[in-house]
């Protein structure tokens, strides 16, 4: 240790003989310990005597501060400038600050600096600190801005040890934001910190450390500090780059209301090793702490989380966790963790947590296959709400891979009911089913002294028609992208859509209201919802039509009639008939008992068919197990009006158009607007007339809002009252 270690203690600027001796006091300590190796329990995934010994083979202290360009430092937002070089302060700007109210200068003693670290690096510290900084906000006094700390490392730093101790002090109802950003030439060096932090009554610590650098620096840094009365510490680590880098934070909660917050992301390519150790310790009741740590390995590098929450048995109402996540990208990688809880009171809420794995190789296969190249889909493809939308999509297209599978089983409807649902399942208010709503709708409908046949005058138009006055708007609507619409007679509904094609049944009667039902519901909404997911280059996922979506968009589909005032009481009982259909067939009933309902419904048997068709298809025809899926239709219609009216009585009506961005469900919306923010989806090309010009539906639905608020009990005694003999 000796040999390695070549320190010359002339070079360090000692204030008087008492220091100079405690220096070498500490060294001799140092040199009897050595470096820390995997016999101590808290370096036991990181044996830092072995990486040192094989990277170094002389290591002298360094004393050389001068700077040797220009530091760029950064444009994009104002903040004060604190300049370290090779530790020591050089220069500093708080320009935006009050005069007096922050202050900073090089830390000149280390009197009463006492490190809590159980390694040998404290001792190696006390002997060889020089220039590291104190900094302190006064009471009462919230900073203008964050402070970034630019710690530039020079080019002549190769098998130099930088050691340094700080002070930072948050007095009384004060607020700091600190940054620590890493600037480095290719240099080989250790540096060696000891902070303490100090954060008194009601103030907040915000601590940043960005440890990005292309320097082959070998970094261990310790954080050790103490919270007074609701007080707070956030931090936040980013580190790349670095060869060896170990962060341990150990915070004191001492008062009540206290919190501390630890977050961390490592991205770890070839041959870097990096660790973050924590230590919370809960003195006092009613504290906070949460602490989450995410890694990405890759090559041959290696991560080490270990945490630990301490609650004391006074800590009473401790609310705390740990969690750690690492996405491991290839076989050489390697992740170690160790969480752990000690905890002597009773009323606490704590948990803790580690998980790690590989992407899933199904996962980038799905995504390859929609377009996405290998790179961008690993990029997907991480820790976060992106990847778990991804593969809840896998599993929905999945889902109705089995369904096909198990066509004319009881397998089929079953899987029919995890994508669809079943007739009798709650909806969002968790009392009222599909099945409840469309027998009150029937109920008040046949009450009603309305007349069901075509409701204007002598338009009763043939399929051919049809097609031709379809084909007419859509080609104003979509230009060189507009669907072909053709009269086929094999399909169950009226009319169905895709991309390409509007499919017209053969046979059936039209009235100008169907025209507008069909272009609300099939071109306005199916069509453009494909053309528009088929344009997101990035996520084509979102032109992709499979079970998982139908619901919302048939939901918007029927919606978009319901809201342009052209759905009609028939179309509107159609809807309603299929549901109670599909609950007879699960309750027992056959094809021909289900065929008589419809036939006494509409008293054509070609209808009546068709619809016993739609229930049936895919099913089995003895009853009991039908397809459930047209439901959604109502369902769909329900839960997409609620949202609307909703999102307008939140002020998001902007929401309403990501919508239309592709096939999606309402669930995919915070992924779908975090897709937005990362840029990797544009705005939709084609959106309803209704969306476009959004007055109407925003005063509706600003109506309804009020009117819901309402006494309803009270309000229908007055007008009943008024209709009533």
């Amino acid at each position: 240790m000796e040999q390695l270690f070549n320190i010359d203690f002339k070079r360090i600027n000692s204030s008087n003989d008492k220091e100079a001796a405690d220096r070498k006091k500490n060294f001799e300590l140092f040199l009897k310990g050595g470096l820390p190796n995997k016999k101590n329990e808290n370096w036991k995934f990181s044996d830092l005597n072995y990486i040192i010994s094989k990277n170094f083979k002389n290591i002298t202290n360094n004393d050389e501060y001068k700077l040797d360009q220009k530091i760029e430092t950064i444009h994009d937002f104002d903040h004060n400038k604190v300049i370290l070089v090779n530790g020591s302060l050089k220069s500093f700007d708080l320009h935006f600050e009050e005069k007096e109210k922050v202050k900073i200068e090089t830390l000149k003693s280390l009197e009463g600096f006492h490190h809590q670290s159980k390694n040998n690096l404290d001792y190696l510290n006390k002997a060889l600190s020089i220039g590291g900084f104190n900094l302190e906000v006064q009471q009462n006094y919230k900073c203008k801005k964050p402070i970034i700390i630019y710690n530039y490392f020079t080019a002549n730093l190769n098998n130099k040890i930088i050691n340094n101790s700080n002070k930072i002090k948050v007095s009384q109802n004060s607020e700091l934001t600190l940054i620590e950003y890493n600037i480095g030439k290719k240099s080989k060096f250790i540096k060696n910190t000891f902070e303490k932090i100090n954060i008194d009554k009601g103030a907040l610590l915000k601590n940043i450390i960005l440890q990005k650098t292309k320097c082959n620096g070998y970094f261990y840094k310790n954080i050790s500090g103490t919270q007074d009365y609701n007080s707070s510490y956030q931090n936040f680590i980013l580190s790349s780059g670095l060869k060896f880098n170990k962060i341990e934070i150990d915070m004191i909660l001492e008062k009540e209301k206290s919190s501390c917050h630890i977050l961390s992301g490592l991205n770890l390519s070839k041959e870097e090793h990096q660790e973050i150790k924590t230590q919370i310790n809960h003195l006092a009741p009613n504290c906070k702490s949460y602490q989450k740590i995410k890694n990405v390995l890759e090559s041959d590098s290696k991560g080490v989380y270990q945490g630990k929450i301490f609650v004391k048995d006074i800590a009473q109402k401790t609310d705390a966790y740990q969690l750690s996540k690492a996405l491991i990208l290839n076989d050489q990688a390697e992740f170690n963790a160790k969480p752990e809880l000690e905890i002597y009171a009773d009323d606490v809420k704590c948990s803790h947590g580690s998980s790690s794995g590989s992407i899933d190789e199904e996962a980038i296969h799905y995504l390859m296959t929609r377009g996405i190249e290998l790179k961008a889909a690993k990029k997907l493809l991480g820790d976060t709400p992106i990847d778990d939308w991804l593969k809840k999509k896998i599993y929905d297209v999945s889902s109705g891979v089995k369904m096909l599978e198990g066509c004319g089983t009881k397998q089929f409807f079953q899987q029919s009911v995890k994508i669809y649902g079943k007739p009798r399942e709650k909806l969002r208010d968790g009392k009222s089913s599909p099945l409840g709503l469309a027998k009150h709708l029937r109920a008040v409908l046949s009450s009603q002294n309305i007349k069901t046949g075509n409701l204007i005058s002598g338009t009763n138009y043939s399929s051919q028609t049809i097609r031709d006055k379809i084909s007419e708007k859509v080609i104003k609507v979509f230009g060189e992208e507009s669907p072909e619409v053709i009269v086929v007679d094999n399909i169950s509904a009226k009319a169905t859509a895709s991309s390409r094609r509007i499919r017209i049944r053969k046979g059936v009667r039209f009235s100008e209201k169907d025209v507008d039902q069909l272009m609300n519901h099939e071109a306005l909404v199916h069509v453009a919802t494909t053309l528009n997911g088929r344009a997101q280059k990035m996520v084509k996922i979102l032109g992709a039509n499979y079970g998982g979506v139908t619901k919302t968009q048939e939901g918007i589909a029927v919606f978009s009639e319901f809201i342009t005032g052209c759905i009609d009481v028939s179309r509107m009982n159609r809807v309603l008939d299929r549901v109670l259909a599909i609950q007879m067939a699960i309750d027992g009933a056959d094809f021909i008992e289900v065929y008589r309902f419809f036939l006494s419904r509409s008293k054509l048997k070609t209808e009546a068919y068709e619809s016993t068709r739609r229930i049936f298809r895919g099913g089995v025809l003895t009853g009991r197990y039908p397809f459930t899926k047209d439901i959604v239709y109502l369902d769909g219609l329900v839960r997409v009006h609620n949202f609307c009216r909703t999102a307008v009585a939140r002020g998001r009506n902007d929401i309403i158009e990501l919508l239309f961005t592709g096939k999606i469900d309402l669930d995919d919306l915070p992924v779908i607007l975090q897709l937005k923010e990362a840029g990797l989806i544009k705005k939709p090309k084609y959106v309803p007339y209704w969306v476009k010009d959004m007055s109407y539906l925003v005063s509706y639905f600003a109506l309804s809002t009020f009117v819901s608020s309402m006494d309803h009990e009270r309000t229908r005694g007055y007008y009943d009252a008024l209709i009533t003999d």
